[in-house]
């Protein structure tokens, strides 16, 4: 995978690729669990406000106003399935603005019968990285689909080329251990509470 050539391409600083099967497998999951244990029917994912929410706990402030969205999928037929807009994965090249955070453009990618969604999100992953534009690579992979595999990548691009090769990347997990890693690290659930309107009181 790491022999995959691109042509050159311009990317903004900041650059936030997003497995959607996160959004259709952990997220769903989250908000089915927790609308069952509070007894009340959890709201759907606004998109648009994750988005920015994800883009302040992954440092955009610090690397310029623009950031581009990734969505890589499975077909052209994949949906969000507990989103507010479920066909954002077809808006293609459709951007908005959050004040004070960031200009968005979004994009998506699937495998078109020629790979599978992994291989074209660690494929998109290593052209990131090579990239001097972006300064600010968020990765969203789905926990259940990928494993520990871009955790595991990630320390094997570190050992090779030394840790500034993947100095740039903010992982998004679940539940991050607290260990210190060559890259940065951000719970992904604490914005998809933020969304859920899941409040302290909640929790208790």
């Amino acid at each position: 995978m790491e022999n995959f050539k691109y042509p050159e391409v311009k990317f903004p600083k900041n650059v936030l690729l997003m497995d959607v099967a996160f959004v259709n497998r952990e997220a769903a999951s989250m908000r089915r669990s927790m609308s069952w244990g509070l007894k009340r029917e959890l709201p759907l994912i606004d998109m648009y406000k994750w988005i920015s929410c994800l883009a302040l706990d992954g440092g955009v402030l610090e690397h310029g106003s623009e950031t581009q969205v990734i969505f890589v999928h499975e077909s052209p037929e994949t949906r969000l399935s507990v989103a507010e807009q479920p066909d954002l994965l077809h808006a293609d090249g459709v951007t908005f603005s959050v004040p004070l955070v960031s200009e968005f453009q979004l994009s998506s990618a699937h495998p078109a019968g020629f790979t599978d969604t992994p291989s074209l999100f660690f494929d998109l992953m290593y052209l990131l990285l090579d990239s001097n534009d972006v300064e600010n690579l968020m990765l969203l992979p789905s926990p259940e689909l990928y494993g520990t595999s871009v955790q595991d990548e990630l320390h094997k691009l570190a050992a090779e080329k030394g840790p500034e090769a993947v100095s740039k990347v903010c992982l998004f997990e679940l539940l991050p251990v607290q260990q210190p890693e060559p890259y940065h690290r951000a719970n992904v659930a604490m914005s998809l509470a933020h969304i859920f309107g899941i409040t302290p009181e909640d929790l208790h």
